[in-house]
């Protein structure tokens, strides 16, 4: 049994944060549509034809399983004393961006003003975890996005608008890189520090000894 390192509790803090986002954004999404549905409001853009409650049921119900999943591997592990597996923050990455894949897809499609969560995701994964974990994001991110655009518009081989989809995909690339960058040099300053009290520390504890 691996027991938890300082790295460790600090990638369960982190994902206990996310899991309670969550359920916050599941909250939040499910109201809104409730209210969308409710009052006949839903968008004339994308698969609109998904947007029902059958369709929104299921993913709420899904994703909320999911989560609830995610939240009980994280208490049993830090009851337990135990070490994250490395390969967690990338799953709950996937299926953060999955689901916000499958929302864009009734509510207008590259139009959805949904669209906005990936930003948050890869920030969110960016800041964390540093530009490894943003780039993994970014391809995962890319791969979806792209499914999601040959669903709506398929069997077209045409993309109105293609120019700005391709900005929008750059501009995705430089807020994950960056923010990964930024992070990255704020984990190394902070072990500079961390060196430099050390020595501090070291010294006067010599001195006091003489």
């Amino acid at each position: 049994m691996k027991t938890k390192t300082g790295r460790s509790q600090w990638e369960l803090r982190n994902e206990k944060n996310k899991a309670n986002v969550r359920w916050l954004f599941i909250l939040a999404v499910t109201g809104y549509f409730a209210y969308v549905l409710k009052n006949g409001l839903v968008p004339a853009e994308g698969s609109a034809a998904y947007f029902n409650w059958s369709y929104i049921g299921a993913l709420v119900s899904a994703y909320s399983l999911a989560n609830a999943g995610i939240h009980f591997y994280l208490i049993r592990n830090d009851r337990a004393g135990k070490s994250l597996s490395p390969g967690v923050k990338y799953i709950t990455m996937l299926l953060d961006l999955v689901v916000v894949s499958l929302v864009i897809v009734p509510t207008g499609g590259e139009k959805s003003m949904f669209f906005l969560l990936y930003i948050v995701v890869i920030i969110s994964n960016s800041m964390r975890y540093g530009i490894q974990a943003g780039i993994v994001c970014l391809v995962a991110l890319n791969f979806l996005y792209v499914g999601v655009l040959a669903f709506l518009h398929y069997p077209s081989l045409e993309l109105p608008g293609l120019q700005m989809e391709i900005l929008k995909i750059a501009g995705l690339w430089t807020v994950g890189i960056y923010i990964g960058y930024l992070s990255k040099r704020f984990e190394t300053m902070q072990g500079e520090v961390e060196k430099y009290r050390k020595i501090v520390m070291d010294l006067t504890g010599r001195q006091e000894k003489e």
